[in-house]
């Protein structure tokens, strides 16, 4: 039994002086609360959805262009495309309109990303069964009048 306790107060010494311990982490401060903040402090309110909505029209589109042929001729894939194609022309634009027309530039923004919300939803709901569709559009309905009667 000797044996075992010095074997095991060997192995600690061997493993404290491989492992040094650290000093403990100083505690800090916690951050002051956050104070109800202006919208121009808000960075969400600021965010710039350029990038985002760009990406997502080039994954779109090579997604699209992925099909075979005979996929990318029903209605909804035409209307997909048709969305896509604004979205990213929306966003575009109003990269280069932005310093002159600032309102426009806001108005393309908001109108790009209502038609990538609309290709979500239909890219989303175009394989469902038909009650799947009607409720992933009544959501769809039903977020844009709350966006629409909250702006």
């Amino acid at each position: 039994m000797e044996v075992v306790k010095k074997w095991i107060q060997g192995a600690k010494s061997k493993l404290r002086n491989f492992y040094p311990r650290s000093p403990p982490p100083k505690v800090q401060d916690p951050p002051p609360p956050m104070l109800a903040s202006n919208d121009n402090q808000n960075p969400l309110k600021n965010f710039d959805w350029t990038g985002p909505i760009i990406s997502f029209c080039f994954t779109a589109a090579v997604g699209i262009a992925m099909l075979p042929p005979s996929q990318r001729e029903t209605l909804p894939m035409i209307f997909f495309c048709v969305l896509v194609i604004l979205a990213f022309s929306f966003m575009w634009v109003r990269k280069y309109v932005q310093s002159r027309y600032p309102n426009w530039a806001k108005r393309m923004e908001l109108a790009g990303i209502l038609c990538t919300s609309t290709v979500f939803f239909l890219g989303i709901s175009m394989r469902f069964s038909l009650i799947l569709k009607i409720f992933s559009w009544f959501i769809y309905i039903l977020c844009l009048i709350v966006v629409i009667l909250c702006n």
